[in-house]
């Protein structure tokens, strides 16, 4: 049974489309996308199914073993396959004719025989095997033929025949068991079975003791006596289930941009929901879409008006089934009316290049930053010209000066890509001048690999083909501090075209002279006004604390001195600056 029901309609989005573009436009440039991994192989192998001839005896007493090998569910032959015979303990192996039949001779004195027959798994096809115990070549073999007049089981029951001859073709007389299998589960028993003097036994098995729909397997099994070798007859069964469908509501309009949704169930004939079945929506011949029930053997279809087309239609839902014992059906037709595209509004389209503009605004603004630039000019101003002697010195920065790397700003494109790059270039400068400096050694290591150069008369350098690995950088030169830090290879342009900065030790003691000084000063916005002779004359007028004026004395010899202080001068600044914090605290 499929149950369809109309919940609603869902608007499009017709102001996304501005950004779908913008977005296939970026991705038309990207490149070096990793390949997606493999998808896994599924390998479905058919069942098979063995059965075993009457054996006979050949010329010199040889045992003759016949028997085919048939998949399971449509009876067809299996040829070209290998099979192994094995007769009380010996084996052979034979392959099958072109009808999936086999032959294996054995040479036996024995007058009983136990028989395997195994059919080995193969890429398209399922092991199977089949056993014959104490077969005797003396006895008679029998030729068994189990029918149904009903196959599919229309019906509440069906009419099993047996008949059974011999090898002469006489009636048999013989008694056995009726069982029924399904799938790969053990046989159920039925019924004993009796042939009359015709050799023939009939019996009506009804359909609610076989079991619920699906493919059966009827087996009459005769386990030999004293003038008949044991043997078996097959027939197969299909117990087919029905539907029907019911419309829950009919008739819906919708405009021409939006969905149609369709919900139902696909139910049998007892109305339980059928799991996992494939439904489709069609209108007047055509797919508009598929899908697959859930647990419950509901579905949802989601088909846009643009699909079905202009004016009133006719959809149906159509239940496909995969397996033979359900039976198809289809649902009444709903007509569905749907409406003339309508032209996008304009004050969409505004919006929508509006805020299209806006992000790119944002996004140009993001990449180059322009407010440090006009920050770093309102705070540019010219100190006052020194009171002693008319000197003028640079203004202190309002910041503290640091250096350091300044990585690259790739492009968006690179920003997507995987890391590929395996240079380290760049510039290195002066932190407060920005003037290139010569001659800085830049040194690379990753373990026991060592790299070094040194910078050109514009300050430049560059490493080439480095190995992957995160490498330890220090550039270094006289009379500045060193910088100390870590590039990754390989890169996505980030450390292509990076900037060094280097502090000089004057620099580097005079902002830990900072530390102390600035909470002192009448306004902190001084210390990028005044120039550091003004600092000094300032604290010494204002401060006698002997820590102080040490540290003061130490920092402008340090600062002024004709020959440039040293990396140690940098920790004894730090002690002097301890030492006058503890006296302030005091």
């Amino acid at each position: 049974m499929v149950c369809l029901d109309l919940a609603g309609v869902r608007r499009g989005r017709i102001a996304l489309l501005a950004w779908a573009i913008c977005l296939l436009s970026m991705a038309a440039d990207l490149g070096g996308i990793s390949p997606a991994e493999a998808a896994p192989v599924v390998q479905i192998r058919a069942r098979t199914d063995v059965k075993l001839l009457p054996i006979t005896l050949g010329d010199d007493d040889r045992v003759i073993v016949r028997g085919e090998v048939l998949e399971k569910v449509s009876q067809r032959p299996v040829p070209g396959s290998s099979v192994r015979v094995t007769m009380n303990g010996r084996s052979q192996r034979v392959r099958t004719d072109a009808r999936g039949m086999f032959e294996a001779a054995f040479q036996s004195s024995r007058q009983r025989h136990n028989i395997e027959v195994s059919f080995a798994e193969s890429d398209a096809y399922a092991s199977s095997s089949a056993q014959l115990s104490g077969v005797s070549s003396e006895k008679q073999n029998l030729r068994l033929a189990l029918r149904a007049d009903d196959p599919t089981l229309n019906t509440e029951t069906v009419e099993l025949t047996l008949t059974a001859t011999n090898e002469d073709g006489a009636p048999a007389v013989l008694t056995g068991d009726l069982q029924v299998q399904e799938g790969d589960e053990e046989p159920h028993y039925l019924s004993e079975l009796r042939t009359d003097t015709r050799g023939v036994a009939t019996y009506s098995i009804e359909r609610a003791v076989i079991g619920g729909v699906g493919r059966k397997r009827v087996i009459f099994d005769f386990l030999g006596d004293r003038a008949y070798n044991p043997a078996q007859a097959t027939t197969n069964l299909v117990l087919a289930a029905s539907t029907r469908t019911e419309f829950i509501q009919v008739g819906r309009a919708i405009a021409f941009d939006e969905d149609l949704e369709a919900t139902g169930r696909v139910l049998d004939e007892n109305g339980d929901g059928l799991a996992r079945v494939p439904v489709v929506l069609v209108s007047s011949g055509r797919r508009l879409d598929d899908t697959v029930t859930d647990d419950e053997g509901r579905f949802r279809f989601e088909v846009s008006g643009a699909r079905i087309g202009v004016g009133t239609s006719g959809v149906q839902a159509v239940f496909e089934p995969t397996k033979e014992w359900y039976r198809p059906s289809r649902s009444g037709v709903l007509q569905v009316t749907v409406g003339e595209p309508q032209p996008v509004p304009v004050s969409q389209t505004l919006a929508t290049f509006g805020a299209t503009a806006l992000v790119l605004l944002a996004f140009v603004g993001l990449r180059t930053r322009p407010w440090q630039g006009w920050l770093s000019r309102l705070r540019d101003r010219r100190p006052p010209s020194d009171e002693r002697g008319g000197d003028v010195a640079d203004p202190r920065p309002a910041e503290p000066v640091r250096g350091g790397l300044t990585q690259a700003r790739p492009g968006l494109v690179s920003n997507l890509r995987r890391a590929s790059q395996s240079s380290f270039d760049g510039v290195v400068r002066d932190a407060v001048t920005g003037q290139r400096l010569s001659e800085v050694r830049i040194s690379l290591s990753k373990g026991p690999l060592l790299r070094e150069q040194r910078t050109d008369e514009r300050g430049t350098f560059a490493f080439e083909d480095l190995e992957a690995g995160a490498w330890q950088v220090v550039a270094a030169m006289g009379g500045y501090m060193p910088e100390r830090f870590a590039v990754t290879v390989p890169h996505r342009g980030e450390f292509s075209g990076a900037r060094i900065d280097l502090v000089t030790v004057r620099e580097h003691i005079f902002s830990l002279y900072r530390e102390v000084v600035e909470p002192l000063l009448p306004d902190p916005d001084k210390w990028g006004v005044w120039t550091p002779r003004q600092i000094f004359r300032y604290v010494r007028k204002q401060r006698k604390s002997p820590a102080l004026a040490s540290l003061t004395d130490f920092v402008e010899e340090s600062y002024f001195s004709q020959r440039a202080p040293s990396e140690a001068a940098v920790a004894e600044a730090g002690d002097r600056v301890a030492t006058a914090k503890v006296e302030q605290m005091q």
